[in-house]
C-alpha cells in the first residue's frame, strides 16, 4: 500500500514537472490544483455557518411576540344591502382609517409614549440580552425608531380592514405588554381625531347661531327703541287708524259742503241753520288740515317715512329671524352628521401571554444563510473559473 501511494507520488510529479505529457496533462492538473483551491476556499462557508449556528445554539436570546386584532367602527351604521358593495362603498374609508392609525403607531409619538409609560428603551437595550440582538446602550432617535419598527410591526388586510399589533419583546410579560399600551394609546388616539374633527364641526355652526341670534336680539331692540321714541305701539296700525281719521273727515266735510249749498239755495246768510253747518264746515276742514300735516308734513317725520322706517325694521327682522330658524335646522344636521364621523376602536382579539418564543427562528436562519452562501460562493467560483478559461485560451 505505501508503495502504490509513492508510485502515485511520483507520478503526479511527473506530470506537474513535465507539463502533463502535453495539453491533456496540464488541464488535468489545473483542475485538481482548482479543485483543491475549491475545497480550501469553501471551508470558509462552512466555518460562517458553523458560528452562526453557535451563536443560535448558546448566545442568542429568545424573543417573544404578541399580538392583537383592532378595528376602527364609525358610529354611522348604514351598511351595504348588495353583497359584495362594501368594497365600493365602505372599504375606502375604513382602510383610510386603519392606514392613519398604522402610521401613528409606527410614529416618534407612539415611540415616544410607549418609553415613557413602559421604558421600552430600558428593556430593549439591557445588557441581559445578547449584543446581537439588543438595541445599542445610547441610540440616537432615528436608530431608536428603526430598532422600535423592527420589533412593533402592524399590518391590515384590504377586503376586512382589520388591523394586527404584533410586538417582540425579550420576556413574555413585557411583549403583552407593549401590545395592552398600544392599544390605549391607539383608542385615545382615535377618540381624539374623530372627536377633534366633530367639535371643529359643530363649534362653526354654534357660533354661527350664536351670531345669528345676536343680529335678531339687537333687531329687536332696534325695533322697541323706535317704538318708545315715537309713543307709537306700531306704526302700521297707526297710519291705518290716522288715514282712516283723514278719510272720516274728508266724507263729513263733503257732506256738510252739500248740506251747505242745499240750505244757501232757501235761507238767507244770517239763517241760524246755515251758519251752523258753515261753522262745522270750518272746523272740519281745519282738523283736516291738521291732520294731513300728520300724515305727511315736510318739517318733521311723517307718519308715512316712521311706517317706511319700521315696514325696513320688520322685514329686517323678519329675515333674521328666518336666517336664525334655518341656521338652527343646520346646527341639528350637524350634530348628527358629526356623530356619524365619530370612530370607535374595537379590540376583536386582545393580547395573550405567549408562552414560547418565536424568535430567533434558529434553524431556519441558519439553513437559510448556508444556502444563500453556497449559492453566492458558487456564482463567485464559476466567474473565477470563467475567467481562467478565457485567460487559457
Amino acid at each position: 500500500m505505501k508503495n502504490s501511494l509513492v508510485k502515485a507520488r511520483n507520478v503526479f510529479g511527473d506530470l506537474i514537472s513535465s507539463g502533463g505529457a502535453g495539453s491533456d496533462g496540464g488541464r488535468v492538473v489545473s483542475d485538481i490544483r482548482g479543485s483543491l483551491l475549491t475545497f480550501r476556499t469553501y471551508r470558509w462557508v462552512l466555518l460562517s455557518v458553523f458560528i452562526v449556528a453557535l451563536y443560535y445554539a448558546f448566545l442568542a436570546s429568545d424573543r417573544y411576540q404578541s399580538s392583537a386584532t383592532l378595528f376602527i367602527k364609525s358610529a354611522d351604521t348604514e351598511t351595504a344591502t348588495v353583497p359584495g358593495l362594501q368594497l365600493l362603498q365602505g372599504a375606502g374609508a375604513e382602510q383610510q382609517d386603519s392606514n392613519i392609525l398604522i402610521s401613528y403607531i409606527h410614529s416618534y409619538a407612539m415611540m415616544d409614549h410607549l418609553n415613557e409609560k413602559i421604558d421600552i428603551e430600558a428593556h430593549f437595550s439591557s445588557s441581559e440580552w445578547d449584543f446581537v440582538s439588543r438595541m445599542s446602550s445610547d441610540p440616537s432617535r432615528e436608530a431608536f425608531l428603526k430598532y422600535y419598527r423592527s420589533r412593533i410591526s402592524v399590518g391590515s388586510s384590504i377586503d376586512s380592514s382589520l388591523i394586527e399589533v404584533r410586538a417582540q419583546a425579550f420576556t413574555p410579560e413585557f411583549s403583552k405588554l407593549i401590545v395592552d399600551e398600544i392599544i390605549i394609546e391607539a383608542e385615545r388616539f382615535v377618540n381624539e381625531v374623530s372627536q377633534r374633527i366633530a367639535k371643529d364641526q359643530i363649534s362653526f355652526i354654534e357660533g354661527e347661531v350664536a351670531r345669528a341670534e345676536k343680529n335678531i336680539s339687537a333687531l329687536r331692540d332696534n325695533i322697541l327703541k323706535f317704538q318708545n321714541e315715537n309713543n307709537l305701539l306700531d306704526p302700521e296700525l297707526s297710519g291705518v287708524a290716522l288715514q282712516t281719521a283723514v278719510n272720516t273727515l274728508e266724507a263729513q266735510l263733503i257732506e256738510l259742503r252739500t248740506t251747505e249749498k242745499v240750505q244757501s239755495g232757501f235761507l238767507n246768510d244770517q239763517a241760524a241753520e246755515l251758519v251752523a253747518t258753515r261753522a262745522r264746515i270750518a272746523a272740519l276742514e281745519d282738523q283736516l288740515k291738521v291732520e294731513q300735516a300728520r300724515l305727511a308734513s315736510d318739517d318733521t317725520a311723517s307718519i308715512n317715512e316712521t311706517f317706511a322706517e319700521f315696514t325696513q325694521m320688520k322685514f329686517d327682522l323678519d329675515f333674521a329671524g328666518r336666517v336664525y330658524a334655518t341656521t338652527l335646522a343646520s346646527a341639528e344636521r350637524a350634530r348628527v352628521e358629526a356623530y356619524k364621523k365619530l370612530k370607535y376602536l374595537i379590540v376583536v382579539t386582545p393580547s395573550f401571554l405567549p408562552e414560547e418564543a418565536r424568535y430567533p427562528r434558529s434553524l431556519y436562519n441558519i439553513i437559510t444563510m448556508f444556502v444563500a452562501l453556497s449559492l453566492a460562493y458558487g456564482v463567485i467560483v464559476m466567474i473565477i473559473a470563467t475567467i481562467r478559461e478565457h485567460k487559457d485560451v
